[in-house]
C-alpha cells in the first residue's frame, strides 16, 4: 500500500470524535505513565524511540505539554510525515528531538540514541507477519534499558484467514511479550473500539547491539492494526 494511503491515515487524527483520535489519547496517557515510572539516568538525559512515528505527536504531543527531559528519536519511512514531524516538533518548541526518515525495521536507524529508556510501538504490530511479531519483540531488548516500558498498539479485528472470526490478536501480543521476559504494566481494551494498548516493561539485562539487524518487515498494511 503506498505512501499516500498512510498519509490520508493520518488524516484520520484531524475528527476528535474518531477512534484514532480516542486511541491517540490512550497512548499519551501510557506515555505520561512511562515517564513517571521509569527510572531518570544520574549521567544523562532519559532517551525516547518512537518505532514507525509517523509525524510524531503522540510523543510531541506529551512533550509540549509535561517538559521533561528527554532525548527523542523518531524514526518514520514516509518524508511527507518525517517533515510533519519536524515541523510539529518546531512548533510546540519541543527541543531534543530527532527525526529520522529510515527504515524503522532496522537495528541501524536507532543506533545513536541507544539504548533507550522508553519505546513506542505503536502502529506496527499490525502491519507485521506473526513470525515477525515474536522475532521483533524477542529481540528489541538489544535496543533497550533494563526497565525500559515499551508502549504498543494493536487492533483487535482478525488479520488471517486461519484466525477465527472474534479472536483478538491483541491477546497473541501479551502472551508474547510475557514468553520473551516482560512484565506488563498496563492493557487497555476499550468497550465499543477497534483498538488496544498495551505498556510492557522490559526486566531482562541489556542485550548486546547488532548492527544492521532487521528487527520486522513492514508488510501486512492492515488500516485497522495500525
Amino acid at each position: 500500500m503506498s505512501s499516500t494511503f498512510w498519509r490520508e491515515w493520518h488524516r484520520g487524527y484531524d475528527d476528535p470524535d474518531s477512534s484514532l483520535s480516542r486511541r491517540l489519547t490512550v497512548v499519551q496517557d501510557q506515555l505520561r505513565m512511562a515517564l513517571r515510572v521509569v527510572e531518570q539516568p544520574s549521567d544523562r538525559r532519559l532517551r525516547l524511540i518512537s518505532v514507525c512515528a509517523g509525524d510524531g505527536r503522540d510523543v510531541l504531543g506529551v512533550l509540549a505539554e509535561e517538559p521533561v527531559p528527554v532525548d527523542v528519536l523518531l524514526v518514520e519511512l514516509d518524508p511527507e510525515l518525517s517533515r510533519a514531524a519536524a515541523d510539529r516538533a518546531a512548533a510546540n518548541g519541543v527541543d531534543a528531538v530527532t527525526v529520522r526518515t529510515a527504515d524503522a525495521g532496522l537495528t541501524t536507524s536507532y543506533a545513536d540514541h541507544l539504548p533507550a529508556d522508553v519505546c513506542l510501538l505503536c502502529g506496527v504490530l499490525g502491519n507485521i507477519g506473526a513470525d515477525d511479531l515474536v522475532a521483533l519483540i524477542e529481540d528489541l531488548p538489544m535496543l533497550l534499558m533494563s526497565g525500559a516500558p515499551v508502549i504498543w498498539t494493536r487492533g483487535h479485528q482478525p488479520d488471517s484467514d486461519d484466525r477465527p472470526a472474534g479472536d483478538d490478536p491483541s491477546e497473541r501480543v501479551r502472551a508474547a511479550f510475557v514468553a520473551a521476559g516482560y512484565q506488563e504494566l498496563a492493557f487497555v481494551r476499550p468497550q465499543q473500539e477497534s483498538f488496544r494498548v498495551g505498556t510492557h516493561r522490559w526486566t531482562g539485562p541489556v542485550m548486546p547491539y547488532q548492527p544492521d539487524r532487521r528487527l520486522f518487515e513492514f508488510v501486512r498494511h492492515d488500516a485497522v492494526g495500525r
